[in-house]
C-alpha cells in the first residue's frame, strides 16, 4: 500500500472531504435501552434465547453516538437495505472504503458503497450493490472536496410510503418500527452477511401470526426433536408452506452465504419425524452493523 494511501485512510472525512456540504441533523433516539437475549450463530447448539426479564445485559441506543435518519429511496444497497426502509447513519464514524454511506452533494443526496479511487485521489466512486432490480444506477463518481459523507451503520425495517424525489435518501424524522423493538440479540458468523453482519445486533419484537410473516427475516430457536434438550438459534426468511402439510415452512438463507431448511411449527398440524421444531421465533425490526 503506498504511503500517501495509508495516510489517507487514517485521516477523518471532514480533513480528506476539504470544504463539505453541510450535514444532516442529528436525530434523538428516544427509545429505552432493551434488553439482550442471547446469540443468533447458525452452526453452535446451546441454551435457548433468555427472556426480557432474564437478560443481563443491555443495548442502549445512545451508544450508537450521534446520528441521523434517511429513509432508502433507489435499490442502490442490494440486500442491505430496500426502498421504504429507514437507514441509520452516524455523523462522527470515519467512513473508509467499502463502507456504506449517505453521500451529499450541491446537486443530489446518494446512498451507496463507497470507494475510493486510488488513481485519483480528487474523486470517490459511489458503487450500488447487486440486485435483481433493473432500475439499480450505474457506479458514479463525485468530487471529493464537494460531497459529505456519512456512514450507513443499522437499517430498520421500515415500510414507508416514499415520496417524490430525485434524491437516492431523504431525511427522516422518526421510525415508526422503534416502537415495536423490545429486545436484541447478538449476531456469531457470516450466515447473514451483508444483511446482518458478524458481531452486529438485531433489534427484535414478538411475532405476531406466522400468516402475517412470509417473507420476513425472522430470529428462530429450534430444536431436532421435543426430546432434545439442544437449541439452535439463527436468523432465517420465512419461505412457503409444505403443500400437504400445514405444520412445515421452508426457511430460507437471509444473507449471502448458508442454506435453507424446512422446520416444523408444533401447534399448526400433524408433526413430521426428522424435521426440527420451532420453539421460539422473534420477528426482526432491524440491524446495527
Amino acid at each position: 500500500m503506498p504511503a500517501s494511501w495509508a495516510v489517507y485512510r487514517r485521516i477523518k472525512p471532514w480533513q480528506r472531504l476539504g470544504k463539505p456540504q453541510p450535514g444532516p441533523n442529528v436525530v434523538p433516539f428516544l427509545v429505552k435501552p432493551v434488553s439482550v437475549i442471547g446469540r443468533l450463530a447458525a452452526h453452535e447448539s446451546g441454551a435457548a434465547l433468555s427472556t426480557i426479564d432474564d437478560a443481563k445485559e443491555k443495548f442502549d441506543f445512545a451508544s450508537l453516538g450521534a446520528i441521523s435518519l434517511f429513509t432508502l429511496r433507489a435499490p442502490t444497497l442490494g440486500l442491505v437495505a430496500f426502498p421504504g426502509q429507514t437507514l441509520i447513519v452516524s455523523l462522527t464514524s470515519e467512513v473508509c472504503n467499502g463502507d456504506f454511506a449517505v453521500v451529499q452533494t450541491p446537486g443530489r443526496t446518494y446512498a451507496r458503497r463507497i470507494g475510493m479511487d486510488k488513481a485519483d485521489p480528487s474523486r470517490i466512486a459511489l458503487e450500488s450493490m447487486p440486485s435483481t432490480n433493473a432500475r439499480v444506477p450505474q457506479t458514479h463518481f463525485v468530487p471529493r472536496s464537494s460531497a459529505t459523507l456519512n456512514k450507513i451503520i443499522g437499517v430498520l425495517f421500515d415500510e414507508t410510503m416514499l415520496a417524490r424525489s430525485q434524491d437516492e435518501a431523504i431525511p427522516a424524522l422518526t421510525s415508526a418500527i422503534l416502537s415495536q423493538v423490545t429486545a436484541a440479540a447478538i449476531v456469531a458468523g457470516d450466515s447473514a452477511f451483508p444483511v446482518a453482519p458478524d458481531k452486529g445486533r438485531v433489534l427484535l419484537g414478538r411475532a405476531p401470526d406466522i400468516s402475517q410473516l412470509a417473507g420476513r427475516i425472522l430470529a428462530f430457536v429450534t430444536r431436532q426433536d421435543i426430546h432434545s434438550s439442544e437449541h439452535f438459534a439463527y436468523l432465517k426468511r420465512l419461505g412457503k408452506q409444505m403443500p400437504g402439510n400445514s405444520s412445515v415452512y421452508y426457511l430460507e438463507n437471509v444473507g449471502q452465504s448458508g442454506e435453507g431448511e424446512f422446520v416444523q411449527f408444533p401447534d399448526s398440524g400433524d408433526m413430521v419425524a426428522g424435521i426440527s421444531i420451532v420453539y421460539d421465533m422473534w420477528k426482526v425490526h432491524g440491524t446495527i452493523f
